[in-house]
Parts: C-alpha cells; sequence; structure tokens
C-alpha cells in the first residue's frame, strides 16, 4: 500500500494574483493536479509541465497554463502538518505586507494514490 501524496499549490511571487493552495483527495486513476488546474485554477489548457529542483524534501513541479502558472509541491512521507504550518507561515508574512510571498488559498489535504 502506497502512502497518501501531498500536494501544495502556488502561483509565481511575481504575479499580482499569488495563489498558494493544497488539493483534496483523489483516487490513482485521477490526474489530481490536473483536474485542479482546470477547475479551481480556472485554467482551460496545461501548456508546460516542467520539474523544479532546489528541494530535498518535497518534489516540485511548475504547470504553465493559460491561466498562469501553478508551483506544486508533493509528498509522499510527510505528514498534513509540514503543509498546514507552511500555509500559516505564509498568511503571517503576506499580511504584513513587508516581503513578496505566496497567498495561502486553500487547505485542502491528502490526495492518496
Amino acid at each position: 500500500m502506497s502512502r497518501p501524496r501531498r500536494f501544495s499549490f502556488t502561483k509565481p511571487k511575481h504575479e499580482i494574483d499569488v495563489r498558494f493552495f493544497f488539493l483534496a483527495r483523489a483516487t490513482m486513476h485521477d490526474d489530481p493536479i490536473r483536474e485542479w488546474v482546470l477547475s479551481e485554477g480556472k485554467a482551460t489548457q496545461i501548456t508546460r509541465i516542467c520539474s523544479i529542483g532546489g528541494g530535498c524534501i518535497n518534489l516540485a513541479h511548475r504547470y504553465d497554463t493559460d491561466a498562469g502558472s501553478f508551483f506544486v509541491k508533493t509528498n509522499r512521507s510527510i505528514g498534513p502538518s509540514m503543509f498546514e504550518g507552511e500555509a500559516l507561515g505564509l498568511d503571517a508574512m503576506y499580511e504584513t505586507g513587508s516581503i513578496r510571498v505566496s497567498k495561502p488559498l486553500s487547505r485542502e489535504i491528502h490526495i492518496t494514490l
């Protein structure tokens, strides 16, 4: 039995409508990232998906769409508290307005693949 896969998303920091969000449950035959981007992300097409390096805890990808780019983090072994804590921290930093960070939009977690 594979572990749950956790996802988080954000739009690039330089865009006005900065988004940070987590995705809800899906099954193995679904592509939960694609589904979210095309529904909640307001995109009609995904034009490119690329891997982004630099982290050692999570896998990271960028989804380029006609509605903008989304940053996606995944992790099969870390519980939801890490992403929840990250969202709380981003909320606090966003509210200060002192530095540019992503604005968390959702904390729905737990995608089982």
